[in-house]
């Protein structure tokens, strides 16, 4: 839980930086990469929240390979999970 902590932190300090520099590009990255950790500590609303800002961001800067892959973690939260282990036919 701590690193996960610490990576929010960094991470929302690059966010920062990225936005005093004027860079869109460097605040959706780091938008996307906040998005992974709330998925990972299993808050998808914030993850949802994250990624939704960051899709507007590569959107605003015509960044297509990060706006399909944006997308697909968008809709990733929107699919039922595998089940867990076992059979999966």
């Amino acid at each position: 839980r701590g690193d996960l902590d610490e990576a929010m932190r960094l991470f929302g300090e690059a966010l920062e930086i990225n936005k005093r520099l004027g860079s869109l590009e460097g605040q959706a990255i780091q938008l996307g990469n906040m998005g992974l950790v709330a998925q990972t500590r299993g808050d998808l609303d914030e993850a949802r929240r994250l990624w939704d800002e960051a899709l507007g961001l590569f959107t605003k800067i015509g960044a297509k390979p990060q706006i399909e892959q944006t997308e697909r973690l968008l809709a990733s939260l929107d699919s039922p999970s595998p089940p867990q282990g076992g059979d999966k036919t």
